[in-house]
């Protein structure tokens, strides 16, 4: 993959991530992945797989395809603290 689409890709989910007041942490908690995989999405070292993408994407309310680099726009920050809310009751009712 080139270098510039790990850097859209890694953007995005900064962003995203930011939007909906996730820290690294909490998101990759949330989305089921290891802190350290997350950061290196983050930090460009390599594409998340499919259903890492799906993960991340569900998480924080964004089209997956977005997240991967493709379409243009931007998804509203509304929704995807909407999302994130939803993910985490989601985790909390499933500890329970």
């Amino acid at each position: 993959m080139p270098k510039k689409d790990l850097a859209v890709i890694a953007a995005r989910l900064k962003r995203a991530r930011t939007l909906g007041g996730l820290n690294q942490r909490e998101l990759s908690t949330l989305a089921g992945l290891s802190l350290s995989y997350c950061w290196s999405v983050e930090a460009e070292k390599f594409p998340p797989r499919p259903p890492a993408l799906a993960a991340l994407a569900d998480v924080l309310g964004v089209p997956r395809a977005w997240l991967g680099g493709h379409g243009t726009g931007e998804p509203e920050e509304k929704a995807i603290r909407r999302a994130v809310k939803r993910a985490q009751t989601a985790a909390k009712t499933a500890a329970l």
